[in-house]
């Protein structure tokens, strides 16, 4: 009966653990697709000042978030969203935002496919 009670209260220890990690990582995904989305508007506002604090309060933000966040994705996947967003300040400098934006893009996108492979549905589980 013992074995049986510390089973069940693991199990729900592991439901609770997937279900917060879950719910932190859809938040993650919307504050990173609303800070992306602002330096667009930057961007075509033609406000580099603007920009550039877009930029770092998402970089800001990603720096914070990194630290705890990999503790429950795939390190590769957030390795590849740290070098994308250590790259956006590099191209602010320029003229040209056709990088920034591409870069902006691939960012925006690499969340939002870590933020669907980790529902729990039928397709994410074969």
């Amino acid at each position: 009966m013992k074995r049986i009670v510390i089973i069940i209260i693991m199990l729900g220890f592991c439901i609770a653990f997937s279900a917060y990690s879950r719910i932190h990582t859809q938040s993650v995904n919307d504050k990173i697709s609303a800070s992306v989305s602002r330096c667009i508007d930057a961007m075509e506002a033609d406000d580099p000042d603007a920009l550039m604090q877009e930029v770092d309060a998402l970089s800001d933000f990603w720096d914070d978030e990194e630290d705890y966040i990999i503790h429950f994705l795939r390190h590769a996947q957030i390795d590849d969203i740290t070098k994308s967003i250590a790259r956006l300040r590099a191209l602010t400098v320029g003229e040209d935002y056709s990088e920034l934006m591409a870069e902006l893009d691939s960012v925006r996108w690499q969340m939002d496919h870590i933020n669907r492979s980790e529902r729990m549905i039928f397709q994410n589980l074969l």
